[in-house]
């Protein structure tokens, strides 16, 4: 009699562990560490996003209809497995400009421990 998969579930810490050292040692490079937010969410079915982010300035939107937000966040793009600089400007509208520079590749470690 074979095992039922497993469900799937939010990634354990601790197979993000080194992930998220890593991606820390970018962020220490990258941003100023008294501005930094780390950030994990993972959601029920398996999946997660991992990033660190500093905003750099708010200032009101040029419209006069709410505030402009630049960020800077080190994040690490599951779906291409690379850690990702991200230079963006966001309103409460969403996304309005960015910048994405790869800055190292890293398989990602919850297919590692799925195999």
């Amino acid at each position: 009699m074979t095992e039922p998969e497993p469900e799937p579930g939010p990634p354990r810490l601790a197979d993000l562990d080194q992930l998220a050292s890593r991606l820390l040692e970018h962020a220490a490079a990258e941003l100023e560490p008294a501005r930094t937010t780390l950030e994990l969410t993972g959601y029920a079915d398996g999946d997660y996003e991992l990033r660190a982010f500093e905003t750099v300035s708010i200032r009101s939107a040029p419209d006069g209809d709410g505030d402009v937000w630049e960020r800077v966040e080190i994040r690490y793009n599951r779906r291409l497995e690379w850690i990702q600089r991200r230079h963006y400007y966001e309103t409460d509208q969403g996304c309005l400009d960015e910048t994405i520079t790869d800055l190292e590749t890293y398989p990602d470690p919850t297919t590692a421990v799925d195999e």
